[in-house]
């Protein structure tokens, strides 16, 4: 009987999951053509599958090649029809650009506590003309089904920013002249529409998916058959009188949020997964930082704590402004002090003029980035997309927060007068009492009992989550010397710096016969760079491909088929991509253009990149051409690049007579390779010399161009 019930279990298991898995597809960062035709051949893979009655698509993408992606969805359209089977489209985190069209097909739609869904963003290149994008779109969305009518709304706002989409008694409408009173959804006008995990559930377009943190790795979708994350998961404090707590602290106000920073929260929490403390305290005082670095930040805390079930608080000690006010959303509680202030969240860069206000695209994805965060831990959304949208009104109106249309809708006078909380035009900073009085934090006070057992203690000792603690115990987390290391190098400014050394040293090493340094210099750059490329874990093995590629062809071309020919130019190249590519994280697979409101966060990080690494090639190249010739071929560095024996008796003049020097315009040939730097032959005696014009064959017709004290620069004679 054991064995038969054994059995029967085992069968019943395998079965959920085989019907759980659904034969899943998973399309992850920008899809385009390569990662479509993938997917198509996996499609087309199925078809032999007899037994095969449902489907699933798990999206983790930003954008696509849009015909190439138009065309995987018909192929998608007709497989379902003639398998007659069920689509499961999982928006697993966003499904925005070109990759929101792929969700209209889905017969049951699921989604995670931080998915986003929308944007629609025709500013592409790949994407057509506005009217035939909707046609097409329309075209896709099954006429039977009773969202259709919802969809095409979502479609529309999704495409025309113009458009402003509103939920009346659970049904969409397009708003016209103001004619149509609803609840806004996330797009006003201006912007296109994008949809949280919120708005979904609440308007039953979608269902909530529950396995968190999927992707194509093979061993995580075996994983299926782990533990169901409860959909309301809370992380409370459980009562004790003793508890180990971890400290984080972010409070530099001088770079802010930055890769550094990612490092040591990374390292932090890997740290506190093996040491497993009761909870953690992130302890902030910032003015903010990068929006894609507190972006990746936020997801480590929030992965933390969905893996870890160890709860995160948010200490406010002083201020959490921009990017700071994102780390304390993304953790289990706030608390605050009387000297708190939280805001402050827009996205903005460094422009032309000055500091700038990001394009809507960015601040309509990280608008609902906020909101989701706030949302999840069951804290008001409407304060949160306050802090990062200027255009919300918000007003204090019997005992509760409320978001207005306009200012005309304020109540003025008394007895029912609404404190304004915020109006348009500027972003919400919270202070103190005002954190208190939202419900957005707990406010802590020193405890004098805990005065001499550190200033931490004595504000936590006062929270009323730990109100049974008789002891605290910190374990404080400090970087070591090789971490600190690792988040010295990551800095772009770092990284250009050490660019820099790769090109010079590089160019020397190959100038010069004989040479040392330089090309050491060069090694150790290189290494460094690929060392921080790992901490900010960006390298992968196509870099590395590229990189020692380009290097074995340069060497080819060095010491096999000298002459700076084909060999050469193509290991240019590939050294140039893999470095860039190792040197800009996402370059490979993140979409953009050069008018800015196609760019993601990831891309406006990436251009900032490249724009250090533009201004770093363009110093070297300066150098180059200008110092090049002068610095590294004579004077105290000439030790450097000499070569071989410079004995009178073989013919080689020394410079201590400049009288011994050829006259400018004298006629020879080069003794030995010029790269720029060598020896030239003029009648019968041997000078040093370097190159106007870069490398120069032995045996090559040359002309004294210009002598400058002991310094001859030739050029080939034509």
């Amino acid at each position: 009987m054991k064995n038969f019930l054994s059995i029967t279990f085992l069968f019943l298991a395998n079965f959920f999951f085989q019907h759980l898995a659904a034969n899943p597809i998973f399309l992850e960062g920008y899809l385009d053509k390569e990662k479509l035709q993938v997917a198509t051949e996996e499609l087309f893979a199925l078809e032999i599958k007899p037994e095969l009655n449902s489907l699933r698509l798990h999206i983790t993408s930003y954008g696509a090649d849009y015909p190439e992606l138009f065309l995987f969805s018909q192929h998608l359209q007709k497989f379902k029809k003639n398998k007659n089977l069920k689509l499961e489209v999982v928006i697993d985190k966003q499904a925005t650009g070109g990759a929101a069209i792929l969700p209209l097909l889905a017969d049951n739609l699921y989604v995670t506590k931080f998915s986003v869904w929308g944007d629609l963003n025709d500013d592409d290149k790949t994407f057509p003309a506005k009217n035939i994008l909707r046609s097409q779109v329309f075209s896709l969305i099954d006429k039977d089904r009773r969202e259709e009518k919802a969809f095409r709304a979502l479609v529309e706002g999704m495409i025309d920013p113009s458009l402003t989409i509103v939920e009346k008694k659970g049904k969409l409408y397009k708003k016209e002249n103001g004619k149509r009173k609803g609840r806004a959804l996330l797009s006003g006008e201006g912007e296109r529409l994008v949809l949280n995990y919120n708005d979904l559930i609440k308007l039953n377009l979608a269902d909530e998916f529950l396995f968190e943190n999927l992707s194509s790795d093979p061993e995580k979708i075996a994983s299926l058959e782990q533990e169901v994350l409860p959909s309301n998961k809370n992380w409370g404090l459980k009562q004790k009188e003793s508890y180990r707590f971890g400290h984080l602290l972010i409070n530099d106000w001088t770079s802010g949020i930055d890769e550094s920073t990612w490092v040591y929260i990374k390292s932090a929490l890997k740290f506190y997964k093996q040491n497993l403390p009761d909870f953690l305290v992130l302890e902030l005082d910032t003015p903010g930082g990068e929006a894609y670095t507190s972006q990746k930040i936020a997801d480590l805390l929030r992965d933390f704590q969905e893996e870890e079930g160890i709860p995160i608080i948010a200490f406010i000690h002083d201020r959490a402004y921009s990017a700071g006010a994102l780390l304390a959303y993304s953790c289990r509680f706030i608390y605050s002090t009387s000297q708190s202030s939280l805001g402050a969240a827009e996205v903005v860069f460094q422009g032309s003029s000055g500091m700038e206000t990001a394009p809507e695209k960015i601040n309509s994805a990280f608008r609902a980035d906020f909101i989701n965060r706030a949302r999840h831990f069951k804290r008001n959304p409407d304060l949160a997309e306050a802090m990062v949208d200027k255009d919300v009104i918000l007003v204090y109106r019997n005992q509760s927060i409320k978001k207005l249309d306009d200012e005309t809708q304020i109540h003025l006078f008394s007895p029912h007068a609404d404190e304004l909380v915020i109006g348009k035009g500027k972003l919400l900073t919270l202070n103190a009492k005002n954190l208190i009085e939202y419900n957005v934090s707990t406010k802590l006070s020193k405890m004098e009992s805990w005065e001499g057992k550190g200033e931490l203690e004595a504000y936590l000792a006062s929270a009323p989550d730990l109100s049974s603690a008789k002891e605290l115990l910190k374990e404080p987390y400090e970087l070591s010397w090789k971490l600190k290391f690792l988040a010295f190098l990551v800095s772009p400014a770092i990284s250009s710096f050490l660019f820099l050394g790769l090109m010079l040293g590089f160019y020397y090493e190959m100038s010069s016969p004989g040479i040392g340094l330089p090309g050491a210099i060069a090694l150790v750059s290189l290494l460094l760079i690929a060392l921080s490329s790992l901490s900010l874990d960006t390298f992968n093995s196509i870099d590395l491909l590229l990189i020692v590629l380009g290097t074995s062809l340069l060497l080819v071309e060095l010491f096999v088929t000298p002459g700076f020919a084909l060999p050469g130019a193509i290991g240019l190249l590939f050294l140039f991509i893999g470095l860039v590519s190792l040197m800009t994280p996402g370059f490979t697979h993140t979409p953009f253009s050069f008018e800015s409101a196609s760019l993601t966060v990831e891309g406006e990080e990436i251009l900032k990149r490249l724009a250090y690494l533009f201004g770093t090639f363009i110093i070297a190249s300066v150098f180059i051409y200008y110092l090049g010739k002068r610095v590294f071929a004579f004077g105290p560095l000439s030790s450097l690049v000499s070569s071989g024996e410079q004995d009178k008796d073989k013919g080689y003049v020394a410079f201590e007579n400049l009288r011994n020097l050829p006259p400018i315009g004298a006629i020879g040939e080069a003794y030995t390779v010029l790269k720029p730097s060598g020896k030239i032959k003029i009648g019968e005696e041997l000078f040093e010399a370097s190159s106007e014009g870069g490398y120069i064959s032995q045996g090559t017709k040359i002309k004294v161009q210009e002598s400058e004290g002991s310094k001859l620069i030739v050029e080939r004679f034509k």
